[in-house]
């Protein structure tokens, strides 16, 4: 009888190391987690340069000052621009711009056709096409810039140019100021 108790004595004693030093292979878990991730889908856009000059025969991002001519058609060289999305998601980038003020405004052309203070430009993504008129419509009818610039995934950008037809006649001599805007959604 000794023996047989000895022999559970050491069965209860393996058994009770066992539990305090593997407890996990012992007990069941009486908890569980679940870790949630979610990336929003996100838009977000910036152009360079953020400043151009009009000139008569260019388009420059350093400060000039030099008077632009009547009729002028200078524009930008293929690529000036760089449209840089760090969205989440693939995107569309459309454009459209403002009147420019000072003195004497000169309208946007809907059809960049200038004229007597009417301005008119022209956007363009691919060589020195400008296929793109910039109108002062913003909302659903704004002309597409680009399509499916893709997000941060891919570091994506794009460039474009700009070409400005200006006005033919000059009501002052004020310095003019334009804006123009970019508008990305997610396609």
């Amino acid at each position: 009888m000794n023996r047989m108790f000895l022999r559970w004595l050491g069965v209860v004693i393996i058994f009770t190391i066992t539990i305090g030093i593997f407890p996990t292979l012992v007990r069941a878990a009486t908890t569980a987690t679940v870790t949630v991730n979610a990336t929003p889908s996100w838009v977000a856009i910036t152009n360079t340069p953020s400043t151009i000059y009009i000139l008569t025969t260019s388009i420059v991002s350093s400060s000039d000052t030099t008077p632009v001519s009547a009729g002028a058609t200078p524009s930008t060289t293929a690529g000036f621009f760089t449209l840089a999305s760090q969205s989440t998601v693939a995107t569309n980038v459309s454009i459209y711009s403002a009147n420019f003020t000072g003195g004497s405004v000169w309208t946007l052309a809907t059809n960049a056709t200038p004229g007597s203070a009417i301005i008119g430009m022209y956007a363009g993504t691919v060589s020195t096409t400008f296929g793109t008129v910039i109108t002062t419509t913003p909302g659903s009818v704004l002309k597409s810039l680009a399509a499916n610039v893709n997000g941060s995934v891919n570091s994506a950008s794009q460039t474009w140019h700009l070409k400005v037809m200006v006005p033919t006649v000059f009501e002052d001599g004020a310095v003019k100021t334009g804006t123009i805007t970019l508008s990305a959604v997610a396609s």
